[in-house]
């Protein structure tokens, strides 16, 4: 049978699970790793199928032929691009898989990793910056006199810079000689963040089988395959769900934490992508949960200096059987989130539903969210592939709803007419009036506090009272911390006066509630809250900012008086 013709077949029964089909897989498995492939198209359609077929087992014997197809795909792979042409070359780098070379323009603090761990396989491609942002640049970088003795009123590129830092010498590596300097120099490193990030730097990462890219990165967590005895569960009951109240977290040592981090890194850093929760990520507050039918949530918190003052950024990375199946993440305020998620293209059209009911109930019992906020984004605007695929109506029966009444009315009218003919799709247009603005699922009846109107209250606040002075105002409002807490006997670190976290976030707290209404065990909540943020733990912030009952309570009142 030809290659073409397997593939198709394969790609048919991938997602079945009947009586023959087990069979019939490892048959066309065996049959397509004998094959020579002469198209990337072949290979990355090949390797997909494989990982999807790891990701829904029918059981061991269809699993190890997949694995064991996988690691001889490599061997093709590797092979093939020895030959292949330019054009072929740069599919297999879009595809991400093992052995191909990511050339990308990454974070610094993705750059410091990848550079610890794979600096063998790390070569300097191009720096897109001109020569007047490179001098701006590494003249914040370098100590004076040195970045005085360098430039000497000449411009340069990155590579004549590191030459002649370096004595001219031919050997000079550019990225490795600009990641020294970032390294040694005494700037913070969210700064460095910023500046690093003006130099558009690309670097090529050749990947092979033990690099964290989608090929072969696993959860290393112990746990139990599920092989799939019956058919997909399309559809998502989210109600039946949410039934289960109990969440299981599976116990992880330091080691297991950081490998679950390192992955997620290398997984998005190979499909080209970033999320801050996990690029900078606190290794040791990582979690994962065993949510069932072989799937596991891992969740991510940021360190201090990236965190945001208003909301809490976790991020997740959900495993089939121990694959990467898909990423995102959730801001939340109190109890309500804002939650993005992708499901990685291999396993679209498998248990997609299923998967987002887990991480809302994932969400809900771990940080007692009751209402899920949908951006614009996600269902169309600016966004043609969620047009295409009707992307509203995915959340429309998980039960979200849009926030405006018209356009409520607008979805009901389309829900008759597709109940009343399942031919019936939505125009492209109405989904666009759909993407223009958010949806919620509301899971109890209470109001729901949105950040973003604290905010804008914040700010017409400071506008009117302090001549638009934020920094004044941050600072009356701890002083005014500071004042309560002398009068209560709580002890407020002094280290937390001045910190830009602890500052924003006690202004923030005074928008809607006044520091002079709690109590002495309240305070001492409150602090502890801010130096958690500040300069501890995202994790035990959130749960003791979500303890302070009466701090939930006022942004309640205060969404209510603004409504």
């Amino acid at each position: 049978m030809e290659t073409k013709e397997l593939l198709h077949q394969l790609a048919e029964i991938q997602f079945r699970f009947d009586k023959n089909t087990a069979e019939k897989k490892i048959a066309a498995i065996e049959e397509l790793q004998e094959k020579r492939f002469t198209h990337s198209d072949e290979i990355t359609a090949f390797h997909d199928r494989l990982l999807c077929i790891l990701a829904f087992p029918e059981n061991k014997k269809v699993f190890d032929a997949a694995e064991k197809a996988l690691h001889l795909l490599g061997e093709k792979t590797q092979a093939f691009l020895l030959t292949a042409n330019e054009v072929e070359l740069w599919k297999i780098t879009e595809s991400a898989i093992a052995h191909s070379t990511i050339c990308a323009s990454f974070s610094y603090e993705l750059i410091k990793w990848l550079n610890e761990y794979y600096k063998e396989d790390l070569s300097f491609s191009s720096c897109e910056a001109s020569k007047e942002i490179i001098s701006h640049v590494f003249k914040q970088i370098l100590p004076p006199a040195v970045a005085e003795s360098l430039f000497d009123n000449h411009e340069h590129t990155l590579e004549s810079l590191a030459k002649k830092a370096c004595g001219q010498s031919e050997l000079t590596d550019v990225f490795q000689w600009t990641l020294t300097q970032f390294l040694a120099s005494s700037v913070s490193d969210k700064s460095k963040e910023q500046i690093f990030e003006q130099l558009y730097i690309y670097i090529n990462w050749k990947t092979n089988e033990s690099s964290p890219t989608r090929s072969f990165a696993r959860s290393n967590t112990p746990q139990k395959y599920f092989f799939q005895s019956s058919q997909l569960i399309r559809h998502a009951d989210i109600k039946k769900v949410f039934t289960d109240k109990k969440l299981q977290p599976v116990s992880l040592n330091n080691a297991q934490k950081k490998n679950l981090c390192d992955l997620a890194k290398g997984v998005l850093c190979s499909t080209y992508r970033e999320i801050d929760p996990i690029t900078y990520a606190e290794n040791n507050d990582t979690e994962l949960y065993d949510m069932g039918r072989g799937i596991t949530m891992a969740l991510y918190f940021m360190r201090p200096p990236f965190r945001l003052s208003c909301e809490s950024y976790v991020s997740y990375m959900a495993f089939r059987n121990g694959v990467p199946v898909s990423y995102g993440g959730g801001w939340m305020f109190f109890d309500r989130a804002k939650l993005a998620g992708n499901i990685f293209p291999p396993f679209r059209g498998g248990e997609s539903a299923l998967l987002f009911a887990q991480l809302y109930r994932l969400y809900h019992l771990r940080f007692g969210v009751n209402c899920f906020q949908v951006d614009p984004y996600q269902i169309g605007e600016k966004n043609h592939d969620a047009i295409a695929s009707g992307a509203f109506w995915f959340y429309h029966r998980f039960g979200f709803r849009p926030t405006s009444k018209a356009l409520q009315q607008l979805a009901e009218e389309e829900f008759v007419k597709r109940t009343a003919d399942k031919n019936y799709r939505t125009p492209a247009g109405v989904l666009r009036k759909f993407a223009t603005t958010e949806m919620l699922l509301n899971l109890s009846p209470a109001t729901h506090a949105a950040h973003l109107e604290v905010l804008k209250q914040m700010q017409t606040l400071v506008a009117e009272e302090y001549h638009g002075n934020f920094n004044a105002y941050f600072l009356a409002c701890f002083f005014e911390l500071q004042r309560c807490c002398r009068q209560r006997k709580v002890t407020l670190p002094k280290h937390l006066q001045g910190n830009p976290m602890a500052m924003e976030l006690c202004g923030i707290v005074a928008v809607f509630s006044s520091f002079t209404e709690f109590n002495q065990r309240e305070l001492k909540k409150l602090v502890a809250a801010l130096e958690e943020k500040s300069f501890g733990s995202e994790r035990k912030f959130l749960e003791l900012f979500d303890s302070i009952k009466k701090l939930k309570r006022h942004v309640y009142g205060f969404w209510v008086s603004e409504k």
